[in-house]
């Protein structure tokens, strides 16, 4: 069931959030040395951007609450590329930024 889900996920585009990784609170370092969904790139991540999956990651739904409890659409998975549309930030409270992508793939 899985396996036809993802056929049917790649054979149309697909938008939606994944989370990326923490960054500091200047908005210009991952706040750890590598992000754990995405092979590392350079800040700042803008639309247009092409990022590399790095492990299989949820794609999340619109939602106009919190991002990590939205449902999930489909799983991008390890090794594919999605496009950015955008980009948004959620405050981390001991500082930094949890930073999300809204992609097509």
């Amino acid at each position: 069931l899985i396996d036809q889900l993802d056929k049917t996920a790649k054979a149309e585009k697909q938008t939606g959030w994944i989370f990326l990784a923490k960054i500091n609170e200047e908005k210009t370092e991952w706040d750890i040395s590598v992000p754990k969904t995405i092979v590392k790139t350079s800040l700042p991540i803008k639309s247009g951007d092409l990022l590399k999956i790095s492990t299989d990651t949820y794609l999340r739904k619109e939602t106009t609450g919190q991002k990590s409890t939205a449902g999930i659409l489909s799983v991008v998975k390890a090794g594919e590329s999605v496009e950015v549309v955008k980009v948004d930030y959620s405050h981390a409270k001991a500082g930094g930024w949890f930073m999300w992508a809204k992609v097509t793939r």
